[in-house]
Order: C-alpha cells, then sequence, then structure tokens
C-alpha cells in the first residue's frame, strides 16, 4: 500500500508520495504523473503508485516562488511533521558501500563517543531523544539559548573567528556535533545512498558519508533553505566536499561539508566524522565565478589559515589523527584532491541533494 501525505499551504492541497516526495524519483518509462503540468517519471517499485495528484490550486506567480524559495515555510513544516512520524527522509551519499541496498537496523547502537562533555551541549539524552523523534533536535538547538539565542551560544563557543556566524550556520555546526555524538566510526551494513534519517539513528556504526548524510539531514529541518537550487542570492547553502584517496588528511576517501553566507568573508567546513569547525577565509580576490563553491574552498585551503579559526568541537574526534588539524591549517590541501564523480564526488552529492526537493516543489 502506497503511503501519502497531504500538505495543505497557500498554494493549494498537494498529496506526496511519502518515497517519492523525501526519497527521490526512481526514473520508469511509463507512466507519467502529472503535477501543475509537468510531467514526471513514475514511482519505482519501491513505491509502486499509480498516478500524482495536481496542485489544486496556484497562479503562475504560485508557482514561479515555489522554484525561488519562497516556499521555504511550507517546506519546513512538511519536513517537520514527517519526518517526526515516518522517518523517511533519504538522501545520497558518499562512503559506506554507497551503491548497496539499505538494511534496516533496528540493533541498539554502540555507545556513543560521549567520553567527555562535547563544547557544544550534547548529552546521551539528547542523543536519544533525537534518535526517537528526530524532529526534537529543533528542541535540542532551541534549548542551548540561556537568557540569549541559539545562534549566540554557539558562537560564543566558538570564539572570536566566529562572531558572524549566521543561525545556519550554528544549526548545521550544532548538527555536526550531534551526529559525531551518535555513532562511533566503523564499519556498517547501512549503505548510505539509501539510508533514511531514521536508519541512520540507529544505525551502529558510520562512515563519513552517513556522518555527513545525517548532519545536512538535521540541518535542513530548521534551514532548508540551504538545498542550493532554492536558495536566492546570498542565502546559505550547504555542498559536499569529497576527497580522493591519495589527500594529506591521511584519511583515505573522505567526505566533509561547506556552507555558504554564514561567515563573513570566509567558507565554514564542517567535519561530522572527526568533529570540527573550520573557518576558510577568502584569499585573493574572494571565490572565482568559474570554480564551483567546492573547488573555491579547496583552493583557498591551499594557502595557510591560523590556528584560530580551527574549532575542535570535541577533542577526541581527532585524538587519533593530529596529522589532520596540521594539514588543515598547512595549506597542503587543494582542488586537486577534489573527487570528481556524478554519483559519488562532490558533484554527485549537491545533485542528489537537491533533486529531493525539486521532485518536491
Amino acid at each position: 500500500m502506497t503511503a501519502r501525505f497531504t500538505l495543505e499551504n497557500s498554494l493549494g492541497s498537494v498529496s506526496f508520495c511519502v518515497h517519492c516526495a523525501l526519497g527521490g524519483w526512481t526514473p520508469r518509462a511509463e507512466p507519467t504523473h502529472k503535477r501543475a503540468g509537468k510531467p514526471f517519471p513514475a514511482c519505482g517499485p519501491l513505491c509502486g503508485a499509480s498516478s500524482y495528484p495536481a496542485v489544486e490550486s496556484g497562479s503562475t506567480e504560485q508557482l514561479r516562488q515555489r522554484k525561488t524559495g519562497l516556499h521555504i515555510q511550507d517546506r519546513r513544516d512538511f519536513l517537520r511533521a514527517t519526518v517526526g512520524t515516518l522517518g523517511l527522509l533519504s538522501l545520497a551519499g558518499c562512503g559506506g558501500g554507497g551503491g548497496g541496498s539499505s538494511s534496516s537496523n533496528t540493533n541498539t547502537p554502540l555507545a556513543s563517543p560521549l567520553q567527555v562533555p562535547p563544547l557544544l551541549n550534547v548529552t546521551a539524552d539528547i542523543v536519544a531523544s533525537v534518535r526517537a523523534h528526530p524532529e526534537n533536535f529543533l528542541a535540542a538547538y532551541a534549548g542551548l539559548s540561556t537568557g540569549t539565542t541559539p545562534n549566540a551560544y554557539v558562537t560564543s563557543k566558538l570564539g572570536s573567528a566566529f562572531s558572524g556566524l549566521t543561525d545556519a550556520g550554528s544549526m548545521a555546526t550544532y548538527a555536526t556535533t550531534l551526529a559525531y555524538c551518535t555513532a562511533p566510526v566503523g564499519s556498517t551494513s547501512l549503505a548510505p545512498i539509501p539510508a533514511t534519517m531514521r536508519e541512520l539513528l540507529s544505525t551502529p556504526a558510520m562512515a563519513c558519508g552517513h556522518f555527513c548524510k545525517l548532519t545536512s539531514m538535521l540541518t535542513l529541518l530548521g534551514h532548508p533553505e540551504v538545498i542550493p537550487p532554492d536558495g536566492a542570492a546570498g542565502t546559505p547553502t550547504v555542498h559536499f566536499l569529497v576527497w580522493i584517496e591519495s589527500v594529506p588528511l591521511n584519511t583515505g576517501f573522505h567526505s566533509q561539508l561547506i556552507v555558504t553566507n554564514v561567515l563573513e568573508n570566509a567558507y565554514l567546513l564542517l567535519d561530522p566524522t572527526y568533529a570540527y569547525a573550520l573557518r576558510i577565509p577568502f584569499t585573493g580576490a574572494g571565490p572565482q565565478s568559474s570554480l564551483t563553491v567546492i573547488e573555491n574552498a579547496a583552493t583557498m585551503l591551499h594557502t595557510p589559515i591560523a590556528a584560530d579559526n580551527l574549532v575542535l568541537l570535541d577533542k577526541g574526534g581527532t585524538a587519533a589523527v593530529p596529522q589532520m588539524v596540521k594539514t588543515l591549517l598547512s595549506g597542503a590541501l587543494s582542488a586537486g584532491y577534489i573527487e570528481h564523480d556524478s554519483i559519488y564526488g562532490s558533484e554527485g552529492w549537491d545533485t542528489q541533494i537537491a533533486q529531493i526537493f525539486d521532485s518536491m516543489g
């Protein structure tokens, strides 16, 4: 039986197939769905839907707004309601057997890395609460406020180099910490490409692709505008920086997150696998229009960075790989180490994540 979710908003009533709306489209030649006059491929065998209702109402201008990010609140409400009840948000990713099928893992997770309190307030109780109800991440983030705002709390913990960090950047940094605390690094039968949020929160171990995916999912609950195609000029966007096996971080094939427009004259690099945040100051004339965000960020990493731009969100994260910290700041990285691949590389991450929301709006 096909599960469906109806979203009522100012644009009318839209019935989403849960698998299609949250898991992306599985192309098939026939039949095609019609939505607002636009054909889409039919759902794949995992869904089995045979029809897709059209938008009941909405002017041309309203439909245009849905594509320019002015409907973000609708998507935020949709995500919060659906993730909490179904746990079905799936993004494509790298690492950990990305092309494999998903195996639901209901085993009790291994002890998280919470040996000592991390820099930001993530406790075992908070992890358990989010694991049971993913939307509780938003309550945990809001709970950081002690007479001020969560954004102010996070920036005060990160230090003066991050003083201008926006709320989207602070939430992504908190999501990085929580993802890191959710499970240890290790092998898992869970393939990251078909994995849902609930599966990632319950798997006993994760690899870099799983950590990055979970971080992005949690951030999307509060800031769905970070999906690149939705953001208007100047809005924050999240991108996936995937390194080739020979990257001098000595990690082998590795993925990290780059967040734009959350710091003045800098990119924010987040690594939920090793629990750190790095401010990448713009160099020269700043980002080059001929390069992608990932290429610009990697190019700027070729210039040495002052140590106060790096914050360890949990000191245990890099304890076993101290050379990583030195490499990040030394200027040894460059765009030549980027993994370019339409599925598992940096381009593949951006494309797959964009398709999730593109199919919704």
